[in-house]
């Protein structure tokens, strides 16, 4: 009997033994798989070093790490919101006591609007397991002195590349600059671009290319050999489609080519004739002797009565198309009837029209123009800005050409600004390369300065220069330009600072949509640095 009882107690007890070591690894398991917050300053292998984030406002980058677990779906919660995590760094490491391998994680997420104002707690929770670190005060957008809220994000439209691209546009000769025959955006996003071979459409993530000069084009029956796209503009219910294009011609003389201003329904196809204009070409070689029918070069009247060169088209809110008059060196418009009403000219015109320096571009809804309005070529150059409007045909507003802008930033910190104060446009150019300004209303403009994009506010006479870096912009060619607050990646405009893209070049601006989305090109250009490269049009926005 006392043998049974002491293998019984011996038992037992082992089987206690056991239970305990089960639960100490057990305990310890846990203990590790539970996740951690680093409250204290970590560097990492690579030698960057991070601190655990006190304060923030909407828009900053919070950088945190610790035994985060995030590889075994853990989440991170900042107030009222669920981070989304736009990085991950991770370094492995050997706790002595187990000689288990666990992993110190480094995490980036953007601080949102919705995750609340005043203290939050940061948690991050992993299956049963949590662990709240010390709160964060967060900053609400227009607190903190009436700091307005930019928080400013970069997405891709379109950013997967065309087929063929290079072996289509390698010999291309009207410039290394392909889609400059006219960018334009409809009010429901939809992006048109025309080179003077090919116009493209983008929607929904998808790249469409509806005409190319290969097509040729049905007019009143006859199908026509298209030359060039002088230019494209839709208007902005996505609707019509302006066409300016260049053909070929049947003809007993030598009036071999002709412009064509067209509308083409986008629904029925159906293409309406706004003008005809035969041009004359020497009977031996194809150039343009300079006479064109109808003969008379006119300012006023009858589209289809006058000899257009038109280009640079643009739909405006009422429906009239805008367009530059390569000759004559003026803007004109045409209405629903078909009437040519003059607008502006360049310094240069002889219309007795409103005389503009430099024309920087029109309002969204086409019914004003940005233009520098001193009337002198000679130094020292305009920096003054106006707006023009054009129905009314008189200045909205505009600042002296004696003031000098200052360049600042949103950030309030006055360290991080940029202090350079100066008259702004430089040497004039009568017509500006499309995509380098965009006006936003007729208070304000923005404009791609180097490597940065800034505003032009005219109540206020100063530049804004957004103070972050685009996310995946790279400025090796010259790396010094950037701010030191664009190198660390933080401020509340994060991602809205344009450099130079070895892999797609500079940016042009597009135009907006209806919600105000600001919409710019990268690529659809021949590349020679670092290495030549034919780039096909990456799509993108920036807004809220």
């Amino acid at each position: 009997m006392k043998k049974i009882t002491v293998v019984i107690y011996t038992l037992l007890l082992a089987c206690c033994i056991q239970v305990s070591c089960r639960k100490v690894e057990q305990d310890i398991d846990d203990q590790f798989e539970q996740p951690s917050v680093s409250t204290t300053t970590f560097t990492m292998a690579n030698g960057r070093s991070f601190e655990y984030p006190r304060a923030a406002k909407p828009g900053d980058t919070i950088t945190i790490g610790g035994r985060l677990n995030l590889g075994r779906g853990a989440v991170i919660r900042l107030g009222k919101e669920n981070a989304a995590i736009i990085s991950i760094d991770s370094l492995d490491y050997k706790y002595f006591f187990t000689g288990q391998l666990y992993t110190f994680e480094v995490a980036k997420f953007i601080v949102t609007p919705g995750m609340g104002s005043g203290p939050q707690p940061l948690v991050v929770t992993c299956g049963r397991f949590s662990n709240r670190a010390p709160d964060i005060v967060l900053t609400a957008p227009g607190e903190g002195g009436g700091q307005p809220d930019t928080t400013m994000t970069v997405t891709a439209v379109f950013n997967s590349g065309i087929a063929g691209f290079e072996a289509r546009y390698k010999p291309y000769r009207n410039g290394n600059d392909y889609f400059n025959r006219g960018r334009q955006v409809t009010s429901n996003g939809t992006v048109y671009i025309s080179s003077a071979w090919d116009i493209y459409r983008f929607t929904n993530g998808q790249a469409e290319r509806v005409l190319q000069k290969e097509d040729g084009i049905l007019i009143d029956g006859q199908q026509l050999k298209i030359l060039e796209i002088m230019g494209m503009a839709p208007d902005p219910a996505n609707t019509q489609l302006y066409l300016s294009l260049r053909v070929a011609v049947t003809a007993t003389d030598d009036y071999r080519q002709a412009n064509y201003l067209l509308r083409k329904d986008l629904a029925s196809g159906k293409i309406t004739v706004l003008n005809k204009t035969l041009l004359e070409l020497y009977p031996d070689f194809d150039e343009l002797t300079g006479n064109t029918i109808p003969a008379v070069p006119g300012w006023r009247g009858q589209a289809g009565q006058l000899p257009l060169f038109a280009s640079n088209l643009k739909v405006d809110a009422k429906g009239r198309l805008l367009f530059s008059e390569e000759r004559l060196k003026f803007y004109g418009r045409i209405d629903a009837g078909g009437q040519v009403t003059p607008l502006i000219e360049s310094y240069y015109g002889q219309g007795g029209l409103f005389k503009y320096l430099m024309l920087f571009g029109f309002t969204q809804d086409g019914l004003a123009a940005f233009v520098a309005h001193e009337n002198k070529p000679d130094y020292p150059w305009s920096s003054g800005v106006m707006v023009y409007d054009l129905d009314r045909e008189e200045p909205d507003t505009y600042i002296d050409a004696g003031v000098n802008y200052t360049y600042a930033s949103f950030d309030p910190d006055p360290a991080r600004r940029m202090k350079v104060q100066n008259g702004f446009f430089g040497i004039p150019e009568t017509e500006i390369p499309a995509g380098i300004y965009q006006p936003l209303s007729r208070k304000e403009m923005l404009f791609v300065n180097s490597f940065s994009i800034a505003s032009v506010n005219h109540m206020l006479a100063y530049l804004y220069v957004y103070a972050g870096i685009e996310l995946g912009c790279t400025n090796t060619q010259n790396p010094d330009y950037l701010l030191p607050v664009q190198r660390k990646l933080t401020g509340p405009a994060l991602y809205v600072n344009y450099g130079y893209d070895e892999e797609q070049g500079g940016i042009s601006f597009i135009g907006t949509d209806a919600s105000g989305k600001i919409y710019f090109m990268r690529g659809g250009m021949k590349l020679t640095f670092p290495n030549r490269r034919y780039v096909p049009p990456y799509i993108y926005t920036l807004g809220k």
